[in-house]
């Protein structure tokens, strides 16, 4: 029989997403990168798969706002007030993200830890 050592630092890995170690900083970055990301990796697929696709969506709708007010003459003053509330919108739902990724991976750390020592 092999001999099986763990590592202190590492846990292991998430049921439902193979063999990647959730730690609180890896779902920060992931939900750094992309919003929504963090939740997928800390198994909280639902969750992920909602926020991306309205993070992207108000990216998308800032790029538009922008580029569509391209020609100031044409389409009269640029909307700096819908464009802040749009940015706004978009920086509360990353940092939620980010927020919420680190909440829910430690939680899951310390249940983990709990259920070893029990």
């Amino acid at each position: 029989m092999p001999n099986q050592t763990k590592t202190p630092n590492k846990m292991p890995a998430h049921p439902g997403i193979g063999d990647v170690p959730v730690t609180p900083w890896d779902s920060v970055i992931r939900s750094l990168l992309f919003s929504g990301v963090g939740q997928i990796h800390n198994g909280q697929i639902l969750k992920g798969v909602l926020l991306l696709p309205v993070s992207v969506s108000f990216c998308v709708l800032c790029l538009f706002l922008m580029m569509s007010f391209a020609d100031v003459d044409r389409h009269g003053p640029f909307p700096y007030d819908r464009l802040f509330l749009y940015m706004a919108i978009l920086g509360c739902i990353w940092l939620y993200a980010i927020i919420d990724a680190y909440i829910v991976a430690t939680r899951m750390i310390r249940t983990r830890q709990q259920a070893q020592h029990n």
